[in-house]
């Protein structure tokens, strides 16, 4: 593969091309299946993004496996992390564990424009070396690292009960000379419970409530959601979501916040859906000195084509 990055909000005044080459493996042992792939980015003459990266996966009836691993030969570090389980147990239990390490944003030199007076590297280069920008990219991702497990377990036709618990934390940055530093989140635990029903008001809706509770070392919260999927017909498709969620920090501010969507799906086709959602979003935030009220409408029409 080969050619040029777009990107949407935000751009650099900068030339980047690339190029990867990709080898699938496999199958071994009728299960195993992967890749292994070089990538190789440029900005304006000089290296934005250089690795080599492997992506391992195992299927089962019963389970699998997904690990992928992207390491960065310019930076000399981990860019991505990744490994990815799920099995069913014979009595019906499904079990899933995620351990995710990524760096944020992805690691490449390109990142050294911000905060800059220009989003050249070209111009940049007129300052600093090639090292130089490298080091203040650096400076300025993070680490953010993700492990989760849970496990679902069906207790009648209709109802099943599912639990789960993450723990993720975001790492600090070091800042430049234009930018600060920025801290690091420690670690934040979420638990959750839901309840996950099929068949309640037609034949193949899906209904699914849930509790979330986050627990950091700065604020606290927790979340209650409702979310309902109903088909109609041969065609139709009703649908909707509610979220409460109330946070209390330790500071003396709290913030609640409630968010719902209504969305109808019609399909035209076998292959094509008509989409509409329309939602509505109200939070509240107040401090020892400042209240804050936020309410956004939103409404959206789109189609969905398979192929």
């Amino acid at each position: 593969m080969a050619g040029q990055p777009v990107d949407y909000g935000f751009s650099i005044d900068s030339k980047r091309q690339f190029f990867g080459v990709n080898t699938d493996v496999g199958p071994f042992a009728q299960r195993w299946t992967g890749n292994l792939y070089v990538f190789r980015q440029a900005v304006d003459g000089i290296t934005d993004r250089q690795a080599v990266g492997t992506e391992v996966r195992y299927v089962a009836p019963q389970g699998g496996i997904f690990t992928l691993l992207d390491y960065d030969t310019s930076f000399r570090h981990l860019n991505i992390g990744t490994v990815q389980a799920n099995w069913v147990a014979p009595w019906k239990s499904s079990f899933n564990v995620l351990l995710d390490y990524r760096m944020s944003p992805s690691l490449q030199t390109s990142t050294a424009v911000f905060g800059e007076a220009t989003t050249s590297i070209r111009t940049l280069l007129e300052t600093y070396s090639e090292d130089e920008l490298r080091q203040r990219a650096r400076a300025l991702t993070a680490r953010m690292a993700l492990a989760s497990a849970g496990i679902t377990h069906p207790v009648t036709k209709a109802w099943q009960l599912g639990a789960d618990f993450r723990v993720s934390r975001i790492s600090h940055t070091d800042g430049t000379n234009n930018v600060p530093g920025t801290p690091g989140s420690g670690y934040i635990y979420t638990p959750s419970v839901q309840a996950i029903g099929t068949g309640l008001f037609a034949k193949r809706d899906v209904t699914s409530m849930s509790v979330t509770v986050v627990k950091s070392e700065s604020y606290d919260g927790v979340g209650y959601a409702l979310n309902n999927r109903t088909p109609i017909g041969a065609n139709w498709t009703l649908g909707g979501s509610l979220l409460l969620y109330a946070q209390d920090s330790d500071n003396g501010s709290t913030m609640k916040r409630i968010y719902g969507t209504l969305r109808t799906e019609y399909r035209v086709k076998p292959s094509v859906t008509l989409e509409i959602e329309i939602g509505a979003d109200n939070t509240l935030s107040k401090s020892e000195l400042v209240e804050e009220k936020f309410d956004r409408k939103s409404f959206s029409l789109g189609y969905r084509w398979d192929f």
